[in-house]
């Protein structure tokens, strides 16, 4: 009983302490401290002054008083991190509705023509190009005369110096620019010689919907064909059997969706290369049909595929 009075006399004094400190106007003088000791035979209150802020009883249930100077501190932070609180805002995941695949499947191949020539030189690298030219003829000695000399005494080297004449076939080299260029005929081969070029065409078949005018030619995958052999059978039904492709992979490059409802079908995209041969543009119902390049494909194709084209066409 005597432990259980002292625990409720301290209990008040605590409370009339911290309700004192509360009370405490701040820059009137050091706070006064109070804190609850526990012996083995008694409760004791005591209390001191601290130059810091006032701190909480153990047996209180008053809030500590902050310094003016932390919570300055606090806000000044909170104001010149506006990051912070986006940081710790949980992100949101919005999982798409699952819808069935379509049943109807489509192979298409989207044919490329590598460089036949190297890429015209950056400008950096023509002035390398002549800084080790200058770095070369610094270096160079000119060879004596004796060099030349042969068993019957005369000298070779004016011939050498002469060279090879200006009406000799083979010197020189062929004009990077060619007429399929100067024409910009768009249906030869010859065109871009520096650049890949990707062919579309024009079906005069079926035209799904959200497709373009100029597409890749794709036909329907049959039952029980792989989706490689697919794409390579349709293919030939557009450039004939005399063209040499190389189908990169087995795996496609990319699908895209068409159509709607049950009409709905998936198109996979499979990239070969045009090796040799002629091509024979009338094997395949087409309409029409061009060579271009990487950036002018978006300007032909619509632009769900003209993205996909951005992945999987080089420039």
């Amino acid at each position: 009983q005597d432990m259980a009075a002292a625990a409720r006399a301290v209990q008040r004094a605590t409370s009339a302490a911290a309700l004192l400190i509360s009370r405490t106007p701040v820059g009137s003088g050091s706070p006064l401290f109070v804190s609850c000791v526990r012996t083995t035979s008694q409760w004791m209150l005591r209390g001191s002054t601290l130059g810091g802020g006032a701190q909480r009883s153990p047996l209180s249930s008053a809030a500590p008083l902050a310094s003016p100077a932390k919570t300055t501190k606090t806000a000044k932070t909170a104001k010149t991190n506006p990051g912070q609180k986006a940081r710790s805002k949980k992100p949101e995941y919005h999982i798409p509705a699952w819808t069935a695949p379509p049943t109807r499947i489509i192979a298409a191949a989207v044919i490329e023509r590598l460089p036949v020539i190297t890429p015209n030189p950056e400008p950096w690298e023509i002035a390398m190009w002549e800084l080790q030219d200058r770095k070369e003829n610094a270096l160079a000695k000119e060879l004596p005369n004796d060099w030349f000399q042969d068993d019957s005494g005369g000298l070779r080297k004016a011939e050498e110096a002469e060279g090879v004449k200006e009406d000799d076939p083979m010197l020189g080299f062929a004009p990077r620019v060619t007429e399929a260029d100067a024409a910009n005929d768009v249906k030869s081969l010859d065109r871009k010689l520096d650049k890949r070029l990707y062919l579309v065409v024009k079906r005069s078949g079926e035209k799904l919907t959200g497709e373009s005018d100029w597409s890749f030619p794709q036909g329907d995958r049959k039952e029980g064909e792989s989706m490689r052999d697919a794409a390579a059978r349709n293919l030939e039904t557009f450039v004939g059997p005399d063209a040499q492709m190389y189908f990169v992979g087995n795996c496609p490059m990319g699908y895209v969706d068409r159509g709607e409802g049950d009409a709905r079908a998936r198109i996979f995209f499979y990239k070969c290369e045009y090796i040799s041969g002629e091509i024979n543009y009338k094997a395949g119902s087409l309409n029409d049909y061009m060579w271009v390049t990487n950036d002018e494909l978006l300007q032909h194709l619509d632009p769900e595929l003209g993205e996909l084209s951005r992945n999987i066409c080089d420039p």
